[in-house]
């Protein structure tokens, strides 16, 4: 039998620091376009969303069934901190935290997610990104310990 996957996950991750090391536009739609690619490149089918702020980004995409999420971001994050770095107006001390959060959607809020990944400059103008990342692990109902969440 042909093995068949439909897990649609909404990724969030911050830069080191939270450092608002993409606040130049044409960067981080450069980060976007590249990082499409990279998803693509993982194995995500279908629609790839991305975007965000200075300091973090979402991505909305389809989890190939031969990764685990952890292995997923890993490269994910491995290939945009290779590409700032070269970039002509690149960042040297470029890098992202170490954590991050993934959360699955289900088909049916798949439109609201993607509209949410690419309306997050609009978003921020309310409200900051540590209170949002707090409000969907809370969600999600997951556990958090509030020293540790921005390591």
């Amino acid at each position: 039998m042909q093995s068949f996957s439909a897990m649609h996950m909404h990724i969030v991750f911050a830069t080191k620091d939270r450092r608002h090391f993409l606040q130049n536009p044409q960067l981080r739609l450069g980060l976007y376009a590249y990082l499409n690619g990279v998803c693509q490149g993982l194995g995500s089918r279908g629609e790839i969303t991305i975007g965000g702020i200075s300091d973090h980004m979402h991505l909305s995409v389809d989890l190939p069934r031969t990764l685990a999420g952890a292995d997923y971001i890993r490269e994910i994050k491995k290939a945009g901190t290779t590409w700032i770095r070269e970039q002509p107006q690149g960042i040297p001390e470029f890098a992202w935290q170490k954590g991050y959060g993934i959360f699955s959607v289900s088909y049916s809020q798949l439109a609201k997610v993607n509209r949410y990944v690419l309306s997050q400059e609009e978003h921020h103008l309310k409200q900051p990104f540590e209170v949002e990342f707090i409000q969907l692990l809370k969600k999600h109902k997951m556990a958090y310990d509030e020293a540790t969440v921005w390591d």
